[in-house]
C-alpha cells in the first residue's frame, strides 16, 4: 500500500469546499495485507446547513464505486445513494470469486433515527461457473433499521454458497428476538425459522437438518 495524493479545502460563497484525490499504486486484497483501493475522488461541501457530497468515486481493482449523499446536522437527517460498477469480490479478498458485481444501495435517515434501506447488487452472468468458487450472485434487501430492531421487508441471498430467503423479518438484537419466516441453505445444511422465537417466549419453529458434515464443515473453514 503506497497511499499518495492531494487534499485541499477552502471557502467561496457557497461555504466550505473539500476536494481530495488519492491514488494507490500499489492496492491488493485485504488477505494479503494491502489497501484494496487503488484511487480516490471525492468532493465535499458545507454551506452552514447542509453537508453534501456531491461526487465521490473510488476504485478497486476493475470495479468502481460512485457515492453521493446529504447530511442536515439540525434535523439529523442523512440520504446517499452509492453505485457499484464492475466490482470484483477478488479484489477485496482473493479467496473471493472474480464474478463482477454491479448495483445499487441506498439509504435515508429521518429525524427519528431511522434509517430505511435498499440494497440490489447482482453478480455478471457468465457461461462457465464453478459451484465451488465463493461468488457473489445476488444480493437484495429491503428494510428499515432503528436501534435496536431491524425490520427487513424482503431478503434476497445468493452468495458465497449459500441462499436465505426471508420475508416480513422482525429482529430486536437487544431481545435477541426473531419474528419472520427465513429459509438458510448453505452446502451441507438448511434451516428454516417461522413464527416468534425468543429466549424466554415465543410460538414459532425451528427446523434444521444436517445432511454432510463434512461438506458444512468444509465450507466454514474456506470462507474469508
Amino acid at each position: 500500500t503506497q497511499l499518495s495524493g492531494r487534499i485541499t479545502a477552502g471557502q467561496n460563497d457557497q461555504g466550505w469546499q473539500l476536494r481530495a484525490q488519492l491514488s494507490n499504486p500499489q492496492s491488493g486484497p485485504w488477505d494479503r495485507q494491502r489497501l484494496p483501493l487503488a484511487t480516490l475522488d471525492a468532493q465535499a461541501g458545507f454551506d452552514g446547513s447542509h453537508l453534501t457530497l456531491p461526487q465521490a468515486s473510488a476504485q478497486a481493482g476493475d470495479g468502481r464505486i460512485t457515492l453521493q449523499g446529504r447530511y442536515t446536522p439540525g434535523t439529523q437527517t442523512l440520504a446517499g445513494e452509492a453505485e457499484v460498477q464492475g466490482l470484483r469480490p477478488n479484489a477485496l479478498d482473493s479467496r473471493l470469486d472474480s464474478q463482477a458485481v454491479q448495483g445499487r444501495i441506498r439509504a435515508e435517515q429521518a429525524a427519528d433515527a431511522a434509517v430505511r434501506f435498499h440494497i440490489d447488487l447482482r453478480g455478471e452472468s457468465t457461461a462457465a461457473r464453478n459451484t465451488n468458487a465463493l461468488r457473489v450472485d445476488q444480493l437484495q434487501a429491503q428494510g428499515r433499521w432503528q436501534a435496536p430492531v431491524l425490520q427487513l421487508e424482503q431478503l434476497q441471498v445468493r452468495a458465497l454458497q449459500a441462499e436465505a430467503q426471508g420475508q416480513q423479518l422482525r429482529i430486536d438484537t437487544a431481545a435477541r428476538a426473531f419474528d419472520g419466516r427465513l429459509q438458510l441453505s448453505v452446502p451441507g445444511a438448511s434451516a428454516q425459522v417461522q413464527g416468534q422465537l425468543a429466549p424466554e417466549a415465543g410460538a414459532g419453529t425451528l427446523l434444521l437438518q444436517l445432511s454432510e458434515a463434512q461438506r458444512l464443515h468444509d465450507w466454514l473453514a474456506a470462507l474469508p
